[in-house]
């Protein structure tokens, strides 16, 4: 949107109103042999219109970075701030994330989507995609992919990474150790708006581990016995379109689905949230759900998961039926 200090579109005059509050948009620091950038990267696509936009960078915020890395000496550590990831991002996507490789090590910090994701972009500058604080849609006490509204903790020590994790902070979720929800194959999630129920089976053990990336390993013991290692499944979302509402039995989970039915469940069918058409606003995306077929269905289990950094978090309740005790009463 082309628009200068008198302009009246709302773009720069919700822009002037954060700046009188915050601060500039886009400004940068040092801490150490990090240097930290925030930038705004939404561009509106409509002068009249706040809900049409797209992730990216002005030509004129290009520059800009260039011209504050270009002070920045190649051996440091730089993180950009972002608010919608540079994975969803298009406008001048490539020429930024050309500039952070020619540093040591470089990341992305982003939200928007309220699910948590992490991994590298196509360009290998790993993001941090940050579920929301306010859960899903600024309302719940989980986000869309049922993790915990929280916040993200990160040790640097020079220019690396020792340790990063996820701390959720409503009652019963607000523990470094809680990184692990624990469900059956068959479970039945939802309440009287609607049911929704997975298509495992009752020997199946899925684990919703929230922070996880590629690099963790998820082991299962069955009676404390070591029995074998989940599996992630592969991102697949569907929407309304491919899952259509029964009004007389629960609405079936294909198998290859990576969602957390037990938090859609929760927003659409136990609240009422997600009626209608914004239904595939509720019908989130997930990307750290993991399963595993017991080799005795009636044993004890414990789930154990390992980061990168060999912490280990421990889960041994399985989540039961539409039980939503502490998340949202009735």
């Amino acid at each position: 949107i082309s628009a200068d200090e008198t302009s009246s579109t709302f773009d720069l005059k919700c822009q002037r109103e954060f700046e009188k509050v915050f601060g500039p948009i886009n400004y940068s620091w040092n801490r150490g042999d990090v240097h930290i950038v925030c930038m705004r990267n939404v561009i509106y696509d409509i002068a009249t219109d706040a809900s049409k936009y797209h992730g990216g960078f002005t030509d004129a915020q290009y520059k800009w970075l260039q011209q504050d890395l270009a002070l920045v000496p190649k051996s440091k550590m730089v993180i950009l701030c972002v608010h919608i990831p540079m994975l969803s991002s298009s406008t001048n996507k490539q020429n930024v994330l050309t500039l952070l490789k020619q540093f040591k090590t470089g990341h992305i910090m982003s939200g928007h989507t309220h699910y948590m994701r992490n991994e590298p972009t196509r360009s290998g500058i790993y993001e941090h995609i940050h579920a929301a604080v306010c859960g899903n849609w600024w309302w719940s006490k989980v986000n869309g992919d049922g993790c915990p509204n929280g916040y993200a903790v990160y040790k640097i020590d020079g220019t690396e990474m020792t340790d990063w994790y996820y701390k959720g902070f409503n009652e019963g979720m607000n523990s470094r150790d809680y990184q692990i929800r624990l469900y059956r194959g068959n479970i039945k999630t939802g309440g009287s708006k609607e049911y929704f129920q997975y298509q495992h089976g009752s020997n199946v053990l899925l684990a919703n581990v929230f922070n996880a990336d590629s690099s963790w390993t998820v082991k299962v013991y069955e009676n404390d016995t070591y029995t074998g290692d989940m599996t992630l499944i592969k991102n697949k979302k569907y929407d309304a379109d491919a899952l259509p509402k029964s009004s007389t039995s629960p609405t079936l989970v294909p198998n290859d689905s990576s969602q957390d039915f037990w938090a859609i469940g929760l927003h659409i069918g136990y609240v009422g949230r997600g009626q209608g058409t914004s239904r595939n606003s509720y019908l989130t995306n997930g990307f750290h759900l993991y399963k595993y077929t017991l080799k005795n269905p009636s044993a004890s289990v414990k789930v154990v998961a390992i980061d990168r950094f060999g912490n280990e978090y421990s889960q041994s309740t399985i989540t039961g039926d539409c039980d939503y005790t502490g998340v949202k009463k009735p």
